[in-house]
């Protein structure tokens, strides 16, 4: 009995394992959009897994007014919402409160593509909200152009 339990666990950790990875192995490179020489790249290149019904993010700081670009690359077949908030709207987010005002961004995005933003200088979140029923994989990245 012992030995079922611990194959059918170690079967179940296996199979975990190769749709992650996977997943992971999905989503397309940005080899294909380029980066403003001028700008300013705040956030790198990463490649993330937005959990099923979940999401993933990272913080920006942005020094002057900026054209900021977020480029990213969802898995194929696959759609998630990119959002973007200020700082003060990330800390409502957080503490379970509705946002004050409207993000900078929401839009839903898939494929590989550029979204592009004016912001005033500040603290910034870009978020990207999969509301699938299966995690999704995205490689994103954000630059500024001061102007």
């Amino acid at each position: 009995m012992k030995i079922l339990l611990r194959q059918g666990l170690a079967g179940c950790f296996a199979l975990l394992a190769i749709v992650f990875f996977s997943c992971l192995a999905l989503a397309d490179d940005l080899d294909s959009i380029p980066i403003d020489p001028q700008a300013t790249v705040l956030c790198a290149e990463q490649t993330v897994v937005a959990p099923a019904n979940g999401a993933v993010g990272s913080p920006v700081s942005v020094t002057s007014r900026a054209f900021v670009s977020i480029d990213f690359a969802v898995q194929p077949g696959k759609q998630v919402t990119l959002v973007v908030l200020s700082s003060a709207q990330k800390q409502q987010m957080d503490a379970g409160q509705p946002i004050e005002g409207r993000p900078r961004v929401r839009a839903p995005i898939d494929g590989v593509a550029s979204q592009s933003i004016t912001v005033d200088p500040g603290e910034y979140y870009v978020a990207i909200l999969n509301a699938d029923a299966q995690p999704v994989s995205i490689t994103y990245r954000v630059s500024a152009r001061a102007f």
